[in-house]
């Protein structure tokens, strides 16, 4: 029986995540009956980095009630190209499933599964169907989740 690596996991996670960071810029392009990949509050904070990269507050677009800290951290989405945050987005959420491997490493110090329970923990994190789908829709949860853990 192969061992599964953090890398292996980690790479997988990556491909899932840009994958499907790819699939929802194309689905939103070809969206016919109005239903995009792209959750409606990444569009308000990216207008509102618009309205910072402009000079103008965050909150002269309507319905935003983020910390003005999101529309600074989508602010090269202005510039640059506005799937800068899903990517940010999507980094983070596998950031979050590296450290909880690191953390998990730290709890078990001097076990022999160790490694094995470590490299499965960050996996449960790592290929999570729901976390992976909402950082790449554009949500902003897994600058959350970082912080938290």
């Amino acid at each position: 029986m192969s061992r599964l690596s953090i890398a292996s996991v980690v790479a997988l996670s990556a491909a899932v995540h840009l994958s499907l960071l790819l699939y929802g810029e194309y689905h939103d392009r070809i969206a016919t009956a109005g239903v995009r990949y792209t959750d409606v509050d990444y569009d308000v904070l990216s207008d509102a980095a618009d309205f910072v990269a402009r000079g103008s507050s965050p909150f002269d677009r309507a319905t935003y009630r983020y910390s003005p800290l999101f529309a600074l951290i989508l602010y090269p989405g202005s510039i640059w190209n506005r799937i800068w945050g899903k990517f940010l987005f999507c980094f983070f959420d596998v950031l979050v499933g590296l450290i909880s491997y690191r953390v998990v490493l730290l709890f078990y110090k001097g076990s022999a599964r160790k490694r094995n329970v470590a490299v499965w923990s960050a996996a449960t994190w790592l290929l999570n169907p729901m976390a992976i789908v909402v950082s790449s829709r554009g949500n902003a949860e897994s600058l959350d989740r970082k912080s938290v853990v």
